[in-house]
């Protein structure tokens, strides 16, 4: 453990461990197991399996090849494999230690990925992105958790130039919701940011399919 949460960089095995500073990086092993087919409940796991929809989500990012991307809940990597050869970087902040660890093997060990294991509520993002470089949020949020991680970000310093959320239908349209029907939320949302709806995601675009539809909103 580091501080808050334990930092996993994985590069090919036969790479050198390093350490930065007050954050320990490790080498993957390149049997890490990555092929648990069940999703946790207990960590309201739905993977996305429809890959219209996570081309809307990485178009909404607007990907350049110099982007620095801060990806939540990566889960089996279905955005993470597309992003790592789009961009310059990304940090994938997964909460199951499992995923974390088997995430780079599944994708070949792209030297410009970094896993960390981590609960997105407690993340120190200047602990995860060096001073004065701009960055990306992609994320996947949990229904349960979402609003306490957007909240984070949004008053995170330094703060993402660009936030593309999975979010829970419901919660998108009092995010974007305008003057008249406005509610807490949305107020506190806009407050930081110009808040747009992307596109509404069914039930059947993951796996497990959720009980409830979701939305993608750009921030």
């Amino acid at each position: 453990m580091c501080g808050l949460f334990e930092f996993l960089t994985y590069f090919h095995p036969s790479d050198i461990s390093l350490c930065h500073g007050a954050l320990h990086t490790v080498t993957s092993s390149a049997s890490a197991s990555g092929n648990r087919t069940r999703a946790r409940k207990s960590l309201g796991q739905h993977f996305l399996a429809d890959t219209r929809i996570a081309g809307r989500i990485l178009d909404a990012a607007d990907l350049s090849p110099d982007d620095v991307i801060v990806e939540i809940g990566p889960g089996r990597g279905v955005l993470t494999k597309r992003m790592v050869n789009r961009v310059n970087r990304v940090v994938a902040v997964e909460l199951d230690g499992e995923l974390a660890e088997a995430l780079p093997s599944r994708l070949d060990f792209p030297v410009n990925l970094t896993c960390v294991k981590a609960d997105a509520r407690d993340v120190d993002l200047a602990e995860l992105i060096a001073p004065d470089t701009s960055y990306k949020v992609v994320a996947n949020l949990p229904y349960y958790a979402a609003n306490p991680i957007i909240r984070r970000l949004l008053e995170s310093e330094p703060k993402p130039d660009i936030l593309v959320v999975m979010v829970q239908q419901e919660v998108a349209k009092n995010m974007v919701a305008q003057p008249g029907d406005m509610g807490i939320l949305s107020v506190a949302t806009q407050f930081y940011a110009r808040v747009k709806m992307v596109c509404s995601v069914p039930p059947k675009s993951f796996r497990p399919p959720p009980k409830v539809t979701s939305a993608v909103v750009r921030l």
